[in-house]
């Protein structure tokens, strides 16, 4: 599941 955020930082941490 990818959550899209305002930060890829935060992004990438959310790829799971």
């Amino acid at each position: 599941y990818c959550k899209v955020t305002a930060d890829t930082r935060v992004y990438t941490t959310q790829v799971q």
